[in-house]
């Protein structure tokens, strides 16, 4: 038999509850719930009181009146505690409770001690005694059916999160994969995508229409560089990671156009995007070689090899003249 009370209603909708005996009190403590809060006389006989917390809340989100409830309760179903006034109830998490096959039927000890709290009860209200006793109900439940109905559902809950978290994951995985795939070089020079020069003169092609297909490809490859240009503007600071690894536009520049043999072929030179004017690669080799910012210090090793690595001295002047002159 298990009796049920209902704590104060302006302080939320709490069930407060305890067992008629001992051992009662045994099964509540085997197939309690973490949110379960216990509650005891200290030092004294008394009945096993617990709250039922919201799930979520700790011991420390229970409010002054429902604990005041539950420590009246106590109090009231003490044989000794009743009698006397400024006794000390103690509290702690369900999960907190020990017990081992030594101990007494009804009898709990503690994992950690720093997890008991306490709370004085200086007298008995018997206004909040008489407030409770009307909620009261009286029941025989299933405590073991609850407990594993509830592990069912919260490990139900843990295999959707799982699962959940598992496809946003693939998704993620799925997302770079094709962003890794858009900015390879892979897709650039596929067999299935090439044309042959026989290719395109089999087709029959006169070299106005070969003209006007080319400057229609020049005219969608500059109105895709437009409009990357324009979102590259608005998010530069988003993008500029992205933009700089991004594969370099594929342009097509120049149109050749021979005849041979009587076949019009046509070849398509393209290039990535980068200017070869002004010499720039050797400019580059050059800005960069060994020498140059901090290893300039380099520049001016062969010579000092030569001569020894000598300090404080007068270099000899190469030139004649020279030499006749600081003489």
């Amino acid at each position: 038999m298990v009796f049920y009370f209902k704590a104060r209603p302006e302080c939320g909708d709490y069930t407060i509850f305890m067992g008629l005996d001992k051992y009662e009190n045994e099964e509540l403590i085997k197939y309690g719930f973490p949110e379960d809060i216990w509650f005891h006389v200290d030092k004294m006989s008394s009945a096993h009181v617990y709250l039922r917390l919201h799930k979520g809340q700790t011991i420390d989100d229970i409010s002054e009146g429902v604990l005041e409830d539950c420590a009246q309760l106590v109090k009231a179903n003490s044989i000794q505690g009743n009698k006397v006034n400024n006794i000390d109830v103690v509290y702690t998490p369900w999960a907190n409770l020990k017990k081992t096959p030594s101990m007494d039927v009804g009898q709990v000890g503690f994992h950690n001690q720093r997890g008991v709290r306490t709370v004085r009860v200086e007298k008995r209200i018997n206004e909040v005694i008489n407030r409770l006793n009307k909620t009261k109900v009286e029941r025989k439940p299933d405590l073991k059916a609850e407990r594993e109905a509830v592990t069912a559902a919260e490990k139900a809950e843990r295999k959707n999160l799982m699962r959940e978290k598992k496809r946003r994951e693939d998704m993620d995985r799925l997302e770079k994969e094709r962003q890794a795939e858009a900015r390879s070089y892979k897709g650039l020079m596929l067999q299935e995508k090439m044309t042959s020069n026989k290719q395109i003169a089999s087709e029959n092609k006169t070299l106005q229409e070969l003209e006007e297909d080319f400057m229609e490809k020049e005219q969608a490859v500059l109105v895709r560089e437009e409009t990357k240009r324009t979102h590259s503007a608005c998010d530069v600071d988003a993008e500029v990671s992205i933009s700089r690894r991004a594969v370099a536009p594929l342009v097509l520049f120049q149109l050749l156009v021979f005849v041979n043999s009587g076949i019009v072929q046509t070849c398509y030179v393209a290039e990535l995007g980068v200017s070869h004017e002004n010499n720039w690669s050797v400019k580059a080799i050059r800005r960069k070689t060994t020498g140059t910012g901090r290893m300039k210090y380099l520049r001016h090793l062969p010579r000092r090899f030569k001569s020894g690595f000598r300090e404080g001295t007068q270099a000899t002047p190469r030139s004649k003249g020279a030499a006749a002159a600081s003489a």
